[in-house]
């Protein structure tokens, strides 16, 4: 199996984003449409950050 679809309960849950490129991006865009506090360690976040939700790494 390549992908593995699940459906997670994000209200008040800590989300950590780690990857690069678009595919990573698009991800993050999709988790910024709930209620998680999302940490990034995304390559390139800053376009999609969101003060107050979002914590942002550059490594």
């Amino acid at each position: 199996m390549q992908h593995l679809p699940i459906y997670l309960n994000t209200q008040n849950a800590l989300i950590v984003v780690s990857g690069a490129g678009e595919t990573a991006a698009a991800k993050l865009r999709l988790l910024l449409k709930t209620d998680a506090q999302i940490e990034s360690l995304v390559i390139l976040p800053l376009r999609l950050s969101d003060p107050g939700r979002t914590m942002v790494e550059l490594s």
